[in-house]
């Protein structure tokens, strides 16, 4: 990991580091609620691809607003962001030394994991999806 890419958003508050085959893409589609800032790290080889937007990256980042600092159970409640997950199971676990929410479908469908935290005024949103992702998510830190 030595040898790997340093991500680092000042304006979210949030520093990862990624393979050096990897690249960052800003993805344009439409999710909801809509999050604040969308970021994902797919290989440098699909960048480019015509089918890039449509092919899932291998590690997602999705911030969302949370001005009123809800507690993360009251603010998934309240945006209904898990209204689609089959029998999630959750889990909480720790990320950069944030408490965590770890929620998996019990439908295989991928993605069916999704890491959940409440820092500040965000909701973070951690989707890993692929070869490393697990790695990359090991390196998440909260930066401020």
């Amino acid at each position: 990991m030595t040898a790997w890419q340093k991500y680092s958003n000042d304006r979210y508050s949030f520093e990862l580091r990624y393979p050096p085959d990897y690249a960052a893409v800003y993805p344009r589609g439409q999710l909801t609620p809509q999050p604040l800032f969308r970021v994902w790290f797919k290989e440098t080889s699909m960048v480019k691809s015509p089918i890039a937007e449509r092919e899932p990256p291998r590690f997602a980042v999705d911030v969302y607003q949370n001005e009123s600092q809800q507690s993360l159970e009251a603010w998934l409640t309240s945006s209904r962001m898990l209204r689609n997950l089959t029998r999630p199971l959750q889990q909480t676990v720790d990320i950069g030394g944030v408490q965590a929410l770890r929620v998996t479908s019990m439908t295989m469908v991928a993605p069916n994991t999704f890491y959940y935290i409440a820092q500040g005024h965000f909701i973070y949103r951690f989707t890993p999806l692929g070869r490393l992702s697990e790695e990359i998510l090991a390196t998440v830190r909260f930066i401020h």
